[in-house]
């Protein structure tokens, strides 16, 4: 897709990420689509796995922002529920003493 269609993608297992400019967004989705479809990729089509194009999105437990005006400085952050796993293993490590390291702010 990268290649021959000079599509940003990236795939990690069954997660798919692309990106692209406003006017392209369509042609380009589309385009990704169909050539999975043409490969035999068996990919889902429900509305709840095909999100549109978004400034922030989510994609293998992390938050993507990209900016809006200003500095153009893309953010990548953990999802809430995984900050909340970390703290959560965390605590158990601390209360079963095995915690190995010691954080400090």
């Amino acid at each position: 897709m990268s290649r021959l269609f000079k599509l940003v993608v990236t795939n990690f297992f069954d997660d798919f990420c692309q990106l692209e400019v406003g006017l392209l967004r369509s042609s380009a989705w589309s385009t990704a689509e169909a050539l999975m479809v043409l490969l035999g990729w068996k990919i889902s089509m429900g509305e709840d796995k095909r999100h549109p194009f978004q400034k922030r999105f989510e994609i293998l437990g992390a938050v993507v922002t990209l900016p809006e005006v200003g500095p153009k400085v893309i953010e990548v952050a953990n999802k809430q529920t995984r900050l909340e796993q970390i703290a959560l293993q965390a605590e158990d490590e601390e209360l079963s003493g095995q915690a190995c390291c010691q954080v400090t702010t």
